[in-house]
């Protein structure tokens, strides 16, 4: 689970419709991330410790996962790991191999969407 602060950059991608956050520990939203339906995108943040927000997690729970939060340079940076990744608290995730072989378009045949 994710705590800290939703990062603006996030909620300003260009092509961003949907982000689901929910059922984490974040605690403060920036910028536009505090009103997302403001840009018509689509936004789940509930069971989070976001004040003034409907549907998030009791005070007891929140503190009690603020209190010991994440250390992320402990946990992964070693030499040789993800070092140069990790900023602010979020670790960069590498593109997976399978995603760089894409599928050939003949692979797919094409539909037409049916109008009734």
């Amino acid at each position: 689970m994710i705590s800290g602060i939703v990062p603006v950059g996030i909620c300003e991608l260009p092509n961003l419709v949907n982000f689901t956050f929910s059922y984490n520990f974040f605690c403060e939203e920036e910028g536009i991330c505090e009103n997302l339906t403001s840009k018509k995108i689509a936004f789940d943040d509930r069971r989070n410790c976001l004040p003034e927000k409907a549907l998030q997690r009791s005070e007891k729970e929140c503190s009690a996962k603020l209190e010991h939060p994440v250390d992320c340079f402990e946990l992964c940076c070693v030499e040789g790991g993800l070092g140069n990744n990790v900023s602010a608290g979020f670790m960069a995730i590498p593109p997976s191999a399978t995603a760089s072989a894409a599928m050939p378009l003949s692979a797919a045949p094409l539909v037409a969407p049916s109008h009734p």
